[in-house]
């Protein structure tokens, strides 16, 4: 196959499976008498498996020693085959997954640190706009909800005018 189909059937870009032979993730394609790159179905094992190690967040280091334990040059042809060994492989490669589990749930916890501050500080962001409007006596204390009414089909909102008599105010735009 070449490498558009190889792309389009592991869900990457042709650019992406150049980068992953330049980096050495993959062997280098074979190429036809048109100079065209040609891939095996072992290939597209090996590209499948380079796509979901980077969906679950694996860096190109980190995917190149989990390839590392299940693929191997055969010494005849020097394509890759799969290791005889593959239950020790499973259990390597189960460690380093822990790792990258562990190491995301690090940073999930710090995105949720990240999201409950500046959740607070936009509530204190708006309790002081709040404030500076009802200062200026922009925006009443107490407005009722604009209701949608509909008249022969068509959608309509009811609501006040504006208190501050500006039209399109920033401030007093619901």
């Amino acid at each position: 196959m070449f490498i558009g189909e190889i792309a389009a059937q592991a869900g990457v870009s042709v650019q992406a499976v150049r980068l992953y032979e330049r980096r050495g993730l993959m062997r280098r394609a074979t190429r036809s008498a048109a100079n065209y790159r040609h891939y095996d179905p072992i290939d597209l094992d090996i590209l499948k498996t380079i796509a979901q190690c980077q969906r679950f967040g694996f860096t190109l280091a980190e995917i190149r020693e989990i390839l590392s334990l299940f693929w191997v040059p055969d010494p005849k042809t020097g394509r890759p085959r799969h290791k005889p060994n593959e239950t020790a492989c499973m259990v390597d490669a189960c460690a380093i997954g822990q790792r990258k589990l562990a190491d995301l749930d690090h940073k999930i916890a710090e995105f949720q640190r990240a999201r409950n501050e500046l959740e607070q500080a936009l509530g204190i962001m708006h309790g002081r706009i709040e404030e500076r409007a009802t200062a200026l006596d922009l925006v009443p204390k107490v407005r009722a909800q604009a209701a949608p009414v509909s008249t022969n089909g068509e959608c309509h909102e009811v609501c006040d005018a504006c208190p501050c008599g500006v039209a399109g105010c920033r401030v007093c735009a619901g």
